[in-house]
């Protein structure tokens, strides 16, 4: 769990206001800073959360203030807000060990939802569910995923909200990517034998898998009125931070026997990484994984393409 008191900065004055009525209704105190020449002071020990935003006045201040919360404090959590291109979030991760949480500036706009539902999953160290991101009566629909015979049909259901919305194509086709690749994790990669080891990821994806109901994750999906929401579950727990980041990391890196549509370690992932909004993982080590991924139905689908994304990694200690 984490304490009530956040940092946020940004340059751009509006969204001072927001930040601090976003920060408030999490239930923590804010101290918003607009003006770079006081981020040099900026004490990560008296602050629980420091939210910055990525720009020219933070540069001079960025790698002090992250080295700060290293060695002095690493108990206080880092999210960063980067400018459309910056580095990706993917990069900004695997650069920072200490940074889990990465929330894209799309059109300069700051998402207060977004920002609620981050520090309302750290402050009280409850980080499941896909509800903690939908508005009171959405339904959320779901399924049990346990047969690799069955991976056509998960795809059908899940999309057939999607058409129900009426989403366009090229939409309901990021759908389908997304469903096919998280269920596909859900039953070769995620299970784990008595020892931790994996017990199907060797497999060939074509071959019949069917897992206990122990062993069985679930798809849970909904549309809140902006996004097309799916989260998958198992209950083992195995991912960890440094996995997700060196696959999406690798295959950010396009070599030519890497390109998009070939197979290979964490490429699934990556598709999913790509095809999303958003991307939260999750985990609660040896007990259970989540991973959550938004489409934002409201783009055109060429500005979806090319809008940055959202990376999140969540830590719960202790059986949720």
């Amino acid at each position: 769990m984490m304490g009530n008191r956040v940092f946020f900065y940004d340059p751009d004055e509006t969204t001072g206001d927001p930040a601090r009525r976003a920060i408030a209704a999490a239930g923590c105190e804010a101290t918003v800073v607009h003006e770079p020449s006081l981020l040099g002071d900026l004490d990560p020990a008296a602050h629980d959360l420091v939210v910055l935003t990525l720009d020219e006045g933070l540069r001079p201040h960025q790698a002090a203030i992250m080295e700060r919360v290293r060695a002095v404090h690493p108990r206080t959590r880092l999210v960063l807000r980067p400018c459309h291109g910056e580095p990706t979030c993917i990069e900004l991760m695997a650069r920072e060990p200490t940074l889990d949480h990465v929330i894209a500036r799309r059109d300069d706009l700051l998402d207060t939802q977004e920002i609620i539902a981050c520090i309302a999953k750290l402050r009280r160290g409850e980080v499941f569910g896909l509800e903690r991101y939908l508005p009171w009566g959405v339904e959320i629909h779901r399924l049990e995923v346990g047969d690799s015979r069955d991976k056509a049909q998960y795809v059908r259901e899940v999309s057939a909200l999607a058409n129900r919305l009426g989403c366009p194509e090229r939409m309901v086709e990021l759908v389908e990517t997304v469903v096919d690749e998280l269920s596909t994790n859900a039953i070769f990669n995620a299970p784990r034998d008595a020892r931790g080891e994996p017990r199907f990821a060797h497999l060939n994806r074509r071959e019949a898998v069917t897992l206990e109901p122990a062993e069985r994750g679930r798809l849970d999906f909904a549309y809140d009125g902006r996004h097309f929401v799916i989260a998958q579950q198992d209950p083992f727990g195995a991912l960890c931070r440094q996995t997700v980041l060196t696959y999406l990391e690798r295959c950010l890196v396009q070599t030519p026997d890497r390109q998009p549509g070939a197979g290979g370690a964490g490429m699934g992932l990556f598709r999913v990484y790509r095809a999303l909004s958003k991307l939260v993982f999750n985990v609660c080590p040896g007990v259970r994984t989540e991973i959550i991924g938004f489409i934002d139905l409201e783009q055109s689908f060429k500005r979806f393409r090319t809008q940055p994304k959202s990376l999140h990694f969540f830590t719960q200690e202790g059986a949720p």
